[in-house]
């Protein structure tokens, strides 16, 4: 599923790129940032990287921009999110 999160969205989906989709990217960066990290040190997110994770991937998420992501990156968002918070 990590693979799937090293996208980006190409278009803005509610026309012009604003200030919600600059915090939008930010989140997707974060994420993307803190899941790959711990993938390449084989470890497990502390609480603070795993309370960090789950935020960006929720504000993903629930942002209106999310549309403009590739439904596999959208899915890995979700499945993320479905293992973080058990």
């Amino acid at each position: 599923m990590l693979g799937w999160l090293h996208t980006e969205a190409v278009i803005p989906a509610l026309g012009e790129a604003d200030d919600d989709y600059a915090d939008f990217q930010i989140n997707m960066e974060s994420a993307q940032t803190l899941l790959a990290g711990t993938a390449s040190s084989n470890g497990e997110l502390d609480g603070h990287q795993r309370a960090e994770a789950l935020d960006a991937l929720l504000a993903v998420d629930q942002s209106p921009h999310r549309i403009s992501l590739p439904p596999e990156t959208l899915d890995a968002v979700r499945w993320y999110l479905e293992h973080l918070q058990r």
